[in-house]
């Protein structure tokens, strides 16, 4: 789950601080702000967003996928030529999920609609894939989102062309403990250090073949303690005291699954964590049955015509029943 915080500081040269004016406080002020700094590049949370190089081993701790297992697993590449930047998982025919900080752009912003392709169908990124793209004709950060904590890690795109040839992910409606997950992804298959991240001799490598490993979700308050950064409702984690298998860099907005009712739903997206797959920490997921009403009020009640809540291209009675269960039982709006 992890792209690493670069920080380019430039110091003043040695002439420019022997034997000038207030040259022992310049010293001092250098001193403190490189210790505030290192303190802060050292205990930054890790995204999952940058790739360094892909190879073709595992996922931490994790096996290989077969094909067609995961249908609505979806990858974001920014080119025929890329691997995925992040995952994502397709909740309606037009409709895909990711985490925010995916879609964030260098200036702090969301990325526009042309910086990523879709991919569907595919778990070998070594296969040509370049008929499975698709376009992105909306993005929907949650306004609510947080870079600095965070929070509130969910985004829905839509897709210029409904996908009725696959499946969707149906959305988990209740509460998320007790359960052991699987996530999925293409990510870094490298445990890392949350106290040493620049090590020298450390290497991310990342995986063409999707990958698959079971987190179990643990107590909140062992989730809180885990960690130094704040811990909202908003947010679980998942994953072993002994480490060793986590999601990680590359592994952002992919999807954590739990088997419930028969089937599997979505209960988290991959999110942020300190280091990966380290003994003492775990990965941390956005909460997904938080945001029921979010995804309902633009997959369903948005500015168009919206009758057609399965977008079979009919409205039919299956609309009519599914908005009735949702209105009196409230039940998830994922078709």
């Amino acid at each position: 789950m992890s792209s690493f915080l670069d920080l380019n500081v430039s110091s003043p040269s040695r002439s420019q601080c022997v034997n000038s004016p207030g040259s022992g406080a310049m010293r001092t002020i250098i001193i403190v702000v490189s210790i505030l700094i290192i303190q802060n590049v050292f205990t930054t949370p890790i995204l999952a967003g940058n790739r360094v190089f892909r190879s073709h081993k595992r996922i931490v701790g994790g096996t290989p996928a077969e094909k067609d297992a995961w249908p609505w697993m979806l990858g974001l590449v920014k080119n025929e030529h890329s691997g995925p930047l992040c995952g994502a998982a397709l909740i309606h025919p037009k409709w895909a999920i990711t985490a925010a900080h995916c879609m964030e752009s260098d200036t702090g912003g969301v990325v526009s609609t042309n910086t990523f392709k879709i991919v569907s169908g595919i778990v070998d990124f070594t296969e040509d894939y370049q008929d499975h793209m698709h376009k992105i004709k909306r993005i929907i950060s949650h306004p609510h989102y947080d870079s600095q904590l965070i929070d509130n890690d969910i985004a829905l795109l839509e897709m210029t062309s409904p996908l009725h040839e696959i499946p969707p992910l149906d959305i988990y409606s209740g509460e998320v403990s007790n359960f052991t997950g699987t996530v999925l992804g293409w990510g870094n298959i490298v445990n890392s250090d949350p106290k040493d991240p620049y090590n020298p001799d450390y290497s991310a490598e990342f995986s063409d073949q999707l990958l698959q490993v079971s987190l179990p979700i643990m107590p909140q308050d062992i989730c809180i303690e885990s960690s130094s950064y704040l811990i909202t409702d908003n947010m679980f984690c998942a994953g072993y005291s002994q480490g060793g298998k986590d999601a990680c860099e590359g592994d952002s907005g992919g999807p954590f699954v739990i088997f419930d009712d028969g089937h599997w739903q979505l209960a988290g997206i991959v999110s942020w964590g300190e280091g990966c797959a380290w003994p003492g920490y775990y990965g941390f997921f956005t909460r997904v049955p938080n945001y029921h009403d979010f995804i309902a009020a633009y997959i369903y009640w948005g500015p168009y015509d919206q009758t057609d809540i399965n977008q079979n291209g009919i409205t039919d009675l299956k609309d009519v029943m599914f908005l009735l269960d949702y209105l009196t039982e409230k039940k998830p709006l994922i078709y």
